[in-house]
C-alpha cells in the first residue's frame, strides 16, 4: 500500500494530508466479485470475509464507487482469489 502525501496552502499556512489507502476502480473488480458472489448469499460472504452485509449491498447497488483495496481482497479471499483474481493456490 502506498502512501501519498499533498500540502493544501491557505492564508494561515500549509495543511499536510496523507492517504493511507489505495482505492480501486469499481466497474472492473466489483463486477468481478459479483461473479463470485452470485455462488454464495451475501449473509455467508459477510461471515466467512468479515465484510459487513451493508458493505456488500452497497458494493452492488452502485452507492460504493472506489472500495479500499483490503476490503476487496477479504472478500476475494473467500473465493481463493485476490486483487487481480490470481489464484492464491
Amino acid at each position: 500500500m502506498s502512501n501519498e502525501t499533498s500540502f493544501v496552502r491557505g492564508a494561515g499556512g500549509a495543511l499536510k494530508l496523507s492517504q493511507s489507502y489505495n482505492f480501486v476502480d469499481k466497474r472492473e473488480a466489483i463486477d468481478e466479485l459479483r461473479t463470485l458472489v452470485d455462488r454464495m448469499s451475501f449473509k455467508e460472504v459477510a461471515e466467512k470475509s468479515g465484510v459487513s452485509r451493508n458493505t456488500l449491498d452497497r458494493w452492488f447497488l452502485g452507492r460504493t464507487m472506489r472500495p479500499q483495496l483490503p476490503t476487496l481482497n477479504a472478500v476475494g479471499r473467500v473465493f481463493g482469489k485476490r486483487l487481480g483474481w490470481v489464484d492464491d493456490k
